[in-house]
């Protein structure tokens, strides 16, 4: 047998490599974090988010922003818990959890009612013209994203700090 003419029992390229259909549209996918704060469903984009924990006992800080609710320890570092719903402008609700982002100032911690779900959603999901979509001046949000029958509002956590 020739070594050059070997020929390779795959139905395509992809499947040689090791990558089906699913594989290559999961890639494609943008993956979002979707919760609620005052019932309003928010999203933040998976790649800046640690991890999201139970509620816990926030240290005030004298002098800081309405919106500033304190400091916790996470592990041995000091994280800064932002009010959602007071920095959005939404009435306050229950705060159950906390969702932790990976910003360019370090890690904040934000309060949330609660995770709704891992939301993977192709780019044209995405409406980036947020000023238009929304009418604010979108400072707080990058996009909104659709998914299903339901909209969320996809935060830009640099922009909350």
């Amino acid at each position: 047998m020739n070594t050059a003419e070997v020929s390779i029992p795959f139905a395509s390229r992809e499947a040689f490599l090791g990558l089906d259909r699913r594989q290559q549209a999961t890639e494609e996918l943008v993956e979002l974090v979707a919760f609620s704060v005052s019932g309003q469903p928010l999203a933040v984009p998976m790649e800046n988010v640690q991890e999201v924990i139970s509620w816990r006992e926030v240290t005030r800080v004298p002098l800081a922003p309405s919106y500033y609710r304190g400091v916790i320890n996470l592990r041995g570092t000091i994280v800064p818990v932002l009010d959602t719903a007071l920095r959005l402008g939404l009435p306050g609700g229950r705060v159950e959890q906390l969702v932790v982002l990976q910003t360019s100032r370090g890690l904040v911690a934000l309060t949330i009612d609660e995770t709704r779900d891992v939301l993977r959603v192709p780019p044209e999901a995405l409406e980036y013209d947020v000023e238009r979509a929304t009418y604010t001046d979108g400072r707080f949000f990058q996009a909104v994203c659709r998914s299903g029958e339901h909209l969320y509002l996809v935060l830009n956590g640099e922009a909350l700090l």
